[in-house]
């Protein structure tokens, strides 16, 4: 407000001198009377402080108007969902806006997603576009449809998996995340290379996986038995993407196998990169030579885990890069040229691609 009242001050003092002169050349006159020169001086005064404040208060509508909500249904569980954040946060800055980051008390508890949503409706005025993580919009594509029809606004859908239901949504969505079907594919390309390099025939491959995103596990596990009809491949979906869950699971059936002098895996894959860490904690716990072959593979291309592999860990080898700062990127690209009225497709998915190590 200060630079508006020093602009306005420093307009009036170019108005009065304006007045002046036109005064001197009797240019003012109210019908047969000259009107005084200290009552134009005061009435464009107020005209400019008026406009001052007008032009203050269109400022601050602009500024509430940059804004752009981002609300997650699950953020500390997972490292992914932490650096996808932080690169959208920083996506969004370099353009000019400011990011409004609504967060879950839990994790992965879409009942506080909707809270945030709920407040939403009374406040929409307030932000020129918003990112929903991790929504769920195909269990939960009612209420979203209610929010975009009263919103009116871009509305980015990020780490969205192929659904018809998608296209039931207005125009103003857009939905965003990697093709979960092409994940197990590529991570058996990797595992059969490995596999034929050893000269291992019949595998003995074990998976962790969680009951979402079940196409992962199924796809791999279909390559691989393609390519190895006599391999020996088990199935643990209960993970639910966490590192302590897949410790546990990884440092009981070891210990049981090692006392039972029964055949180690030859390869783990975990269907992302936090359970690929729990793996390989447990793998180091147990400490045992019997475990130093066991290959590992991740999925998901957390900064954690690309740091391990680029060590040249010798179990946990290589991940599925589902990279967060290329889906921020691409995303928060997609809901600008939105903003901007730009036409962009409704769906995209991205391919992901085994990492590169820095060795």
């Amino acid at each position: 407000m200060k630079k508006e009242i020093a602009l306005a001050l420093i307009g009036s003092v170019i108005a009065a001198a304006i007045i002046s002169a036109l005064e001197y050349f009797k240019v003012f006159h109210l019908f047969s009377r000259q009107v005084p020169i200290w009552v134009l001086i005061i009435t464009i005064l107020i005209l400019i402080l008026i406009g001052a404040f007008w032009i203050t208060l269109i400022k601050k509508r602009l500024t509430a108007n940059k804004r752009i909500f981002i609300i997650s249904s699950a953020f500390t569980s997972t490292p992914f969902f932490s650096e996808l954040i932080k690169d959208i946060i920083h996506a969004i800055e370099t353009q000019g806006y400011e990011p409004i980051v609504k967060l879950p008390i839990d994790d992965f508890n879409i009942i506080d997603m909707n809270k945030h949503i709920e407040k939403l409706y009374n406040d929409v005025n307030s932000y020129s576009a918003g990112i929903f993580i991790h929504a769920e919009p195909d269990k939960h594509y009612e209420r979203f449809q209610s929010f975009s029809n009263k919103f009116k606004k871009p509305l980015l859908f990020l780490d969205c998996h192929k659904n018809d239901l998608y296209k039931t949504f207005d125009n103003n969505c857009s939905f965003i995340g990697f093709d979960n079907s092409v994940i197990g594919k590529i991570a058996s390309d990797t595992a059969i290379s490995i596999l034929i390099k050893k000269q291992i025939t019949a595998p003995k491959i074990l998976i962790i996986a969680s009951k979402l995103q079940s196409e992962r596990q199924n796809n791999f596990a279909s390559f691989i038995r393609l390519k190895f009809p006599n391999c020996e491949l088990t199935i643990d979906d209960s993970g639910e993407f966490n590192r302590k869950i897949s410790h546990r699971i990884i440092l009981e059936n070891l210990k049981a196998k090692i006392k039972n002098n029964e055949k180690i895996w030859d390869l783990i894959f975990c269907t992302n990169d936090e359970m690929a860490i729990g793996t390989l904690t447990a793998i180091k716990e147990i400490n045992n030579k019997l475990l130093s072959n066991i290959i590992v593979l991740g999925c998901d291309g957390i900064e954690e885990a690309k740091a391990i592999i680029d060590k040249k860990n010798k179990n946990f080898i290589n991940t599925v890069d589902q990279s967060p700062k290329l889906l921020s990127d691409f995303g928060v690209e997609m809901l600008f040229k939105k903003i901007k009225n730009h036409d962009v497709s409704k769906e995209v998915y991205l391919l992901p691609k085994m990492y590169i190590p820095i060795y």
